[in-house]
């Protein structure tokens, strides 16, 4: 009779340590799954502060291209301004009259260029950062659940440990 009930505590054991074992594997598995989760959270919180970074740059850099403008507009309405009758007396030849006004109108369109590309990166930079921020919540609630999931199939692994453990000292 002893010796039956030994191959039956016996049998459980062995029933239980394949338990332990398949419970230890999906362990492994499952924390391995939340490693990765875990490191692409932390590259995807390096490159939200880079991202951070260069949108403080570049609100900087529109700052100063406006208040660029600003200046060059101000100046124009500010300054003597020559009447036509100056500008053409003044000129040397009909070409000089010409060249002066290109400039000014070339100088005046390059400030609204550098004004506009300034913005259009600011506004990407900050929506890349936008889409950035939401794939890091998407991770970091991924990587939550996996946290939870893997602390479950440890308890599952220890309550089966424990389990095994207490047929051997009862055998």
């Amino acid at each position: 009779v002893l010796t039956g009930e030994i191959a039956a505590v016996t049998s459980e054991i062995r029933v239980l340590q394949d338990d332990v074992e398949s419970a230890q594997s999906q362990l492994t598995r499952l924390e391995a799954v939340l490693d990765l989760h875990q490191e692409r959270l932390y590259r995807l919180s390096v490159l939200y502060e880079v991202q951070t970074q260069r949108l403080i740059f570049l609100q900087g850099q529109y700052a100063a291209a406006v208040q660029r403008l600003s200046q060059r507009v101000v100046e124009l309405y500010t300054s003597e301004r020559p009447d036509a009758m100056s500008v053409v007396l003044g000129a040397q030849s009909l070409t000089d009259v010409i060249d002066q006004i290109q400039y000014l109108s070339d100088v005046g369109r390059q400030d609204e260029r550098i004004a506009t590309k300034v913005e259009r990166a600011k506004i990407d930079m900050r929506e890349t950062r936008n889409r950035t921020r939401r794939t890091k919540a998407e991770v970091a609630r991924t990587t939550r659940e996996v946290a939870d999931r893997t602390d479950e199939q440890r308890a599952v692994r220890d309550r089966l440990v424990a389990s095994r453990n207490q047929l051997s000292a009862a055998r």
